[in-house]
Formats: C-alpha cells, structure tokens, sequence
C-alpha cells in the first residue's frame, strides 16, 4: 500500500486481487465489447434483468425424484408472519415446515437459519414445526449461515443434524424480556398517570405510558429465568445432552462453528450443498430434487415491504398510483419503517426474547 502511494485500488491491481481499473464509461464499453450493444436498455449492452429472465424461465420446476426441501428462517425471529427478506415470521416459517409435513413427494427437510434470534414464543412455534417433521420420519437437517443464534439455536436444537461453517456465530443460549415503557415521552406531551388501583398489579394498566413498577418488573424476572430454563430443557433434549452442561456452556455466551462443535452444539463443518446430501442420506435417498419452500410475494410487497402494501390500502391508493410516485413513497415507508423497525422487532406475546445482542443482527 505504500509503495503504491495509499491507492488501494492499485495495491489490488498489483496484488493480483483485480486485473485492471477502469471507470463505468470504460467497463461499460468493455461489455459492449464482449455481448455487443442495446440502446433499448440503460445499461447500453445486450442484459437482460433478474426479474424478466426469472420471469422467462417459470417456476422451479420439480422432476419426479423425492424431494429434499429447504425452508428458511433468516432474519430477526418475530411473532406471526413477515415478508421473507425483512424477518423470519414464526407462523410464516411454521406455515412452510407445514407444507413440506403435508407433501408426499418430500422426503426430507432442509431448514437454513441465519438469524440473531428474537421472540422466544415464535421460536418454539418454528421448533414445533421441526418436531413434527421429525414425528412423521422425515429427518430435519439444519443448515447455519453466518449467524444462528439464541433463538436461532433453539430452532435448531431439535434438528437431527447441525451443519454450520467454521466462522459461524452460534450459541447464545439466554433469555430477556423486554418491556418498552415511555413515562418521560408522555410527560413531555403532558400525558400524566393518576387513579386508583384494586390491587397491587393496576400499574399494569399503565404500562407504557407509566414506569414499570418493581413488582411488575419481578413478574418479568421471574418468567425470565423460567424462560431460561426452557431454553436449556431444549437444546438439552434437543442435543441429548446434561442439562447443567448446557448451562455451564450457555448463559448468553456466543462461540464460532468450531467451537461450537467441540461444545457438542454442532455435528459438523460444511456448507449448505453437504447439509442437502447430509438429509438426502438421513432419508436414504439416491436420486432427489432439491426444492425450495418459500412464500411467493408480489414485486411490490419485495421492492416496498407489506407495510407500505397495508399503508396504501389504508390511505386509498392503488398499486399503479404508488409505482407513479415510487420516489416519495420510498422515502416516507422508509422513515415510518426505520423508526418502528426496532420495536417491531420485539413483538413477543409474553415480552420474552431469545435474542442475541452481540451478534449484531
């Protein structure tokens, strides 16, 4: 980096990571070079974009051989469903292990995670559904991306395997609660709390916009380490394993993919592909097709969310009226969405979360 003066493109040019620098009129016209010019598109060469050749080609086809399906579950867990992309819904996820329970044709399960956790609720929705794959003999492999954590891990506790790379962040057993509570919002707007109570445990009605009182909050403690319990009582069945191990082992602390595997949390090393023949074996499979499970969603609901989908049903405008003004629309969903996305993240019924907070997902 030195000898090329701070460039770090020519230090990559020099080190063999790129073979020439050139601006964008000058990569442009080297395609125009290798697949000949367009005008008709703005790329100004002969391409054709991802959604017209999808498009083109239909649906995945199925051949006649058993299947072995893979159902993601990538995102922050949340309650009920999500679009696929933006978080990984319990009954969404729960709804896709159902049709692969439901299909003769499939053979085996696939169920790729890449998530920090989240609801701990719609955890054991989603473990519920590998359970039941399991019930009717259909062994469940679990394939981790990059991260698979807390209730990422409590999804894939009951898997018959657990594939996940070296580098994966795994582990991350914990539970919290977490309760959102806006005394000081409201009294700016001069939204004060008064009355009297029956019991004990009427501050309850005012959560939210009164503080949470400390009997209130020894309710959450406490369900918290139940909750906590839980989640060793499941990676302990899950993984056939003591479960004080599983404590000394668990306690919110997060380990990679090796060693998570010397811990016993992971079976082996290795990519998506090996998991797929790893579960085709598991169902004593020769021949198979590899398909996908997944919610088909509109190229509106991909591009803007379901939340702008919902807002414009709402405020009375159709889909052709909001491509017309997709500019304005995308920046006012996308400031609604940025300041609610956090909160809405935390959308567990009993406000408990297997979530990991270092994972940073």
């Amino acid at each position: 980096l030195r000898d090329a003066s701070g460039d770090l493109a020519e230090t990559a040019v020099k080190t063999g990571l790129v073979d020439k620098l050139a601006n964008r009129i000058e990569q442009r016209s080297a395609l125009v070079e290798v697949f000949g010019k367009d005008d008709d598109v703005d790329a100004g060469y002969t391409s054709v974009e991802l959604s017209t050749y999808l498009a083109a080609i239909g649906p995945e086809k199925d051949g006649n051989a058993p299947n072995v399906a893979i159902v993601t579950a990538a995102g922050t867990i949340v309650d009920g469903e999500a679009t696929p992309g933006t978080a990984a819904g319990g009954d969404t996820v729960a709804a896709n292990l159902k049709l692969a329970l439901e299909d003769d044709d499939v053979k085996a399960v696939v169920l790729r995670i890449d998530s920090p956790g989240g609801s701990a609720f719609a955890s054991e929705i989603i473990r519920d559904g590998v359970l039941a794959l399991k019930a009717a003999k259909k062994p469940v492999v679990v394939s981790m991306g990059s991260l698979a954590a807390s209730g990422g891990y409590w999804i894939a506790a009951p898997g018959d395997e657990i594939w996940a790379s070296p580098t994966t962040v795994t582990g991350s057993i914990g539970i919290f609660a977490f309760f959102p509570t806006f005394e000081r919002a409201a009294e700016y707007w001069g939204v004060n709390i008064d009355g009297v109570g029956t019991t004990s445990l009427s501050s309850l009605y005012a959560t939210g916009v009164g503080p949470l009182e400390d009997n209130v909050g020894d309710i959450f403690q406490q369900s918290v380490e139940a909750g906590y319990r839980d989640f060793i009582d499941v990676v302990a069945d899950g993984r056939k394993l003591d479960p004080a191990y599983v404590d000394s082992i668990g306690q919110g602390r997060v380990w990679i993919g090796a060693q998570a595997k010397g811990l016993k949390l992971v079976d082996n090393l290795g990519d998506i592909d090996e998991a797929v023949a790893s579960a085709a074996k598991l169902a004593n499979l020769t021949e198979f097709d590899r398909v996908e499970i997944r919610e088909e969603i509109t190229p509106f609901e991909l591009m803007f969310g379901k939340v702008a989908v919902k807002t414009m049903k709402l405020v009375g405008l159709d889909r052709q009226e909001a491509r017309a003004s997709q500019s304005a629309i995308r920046k006012l969903v996308g400031a609604v969405e940025d300041k609610a996305r956090f909160f809405g993240e935390f959308n567990d019924p009993g406000a408990l979360y297997a979530r990991c907070m270092t994972c940073g997902g």
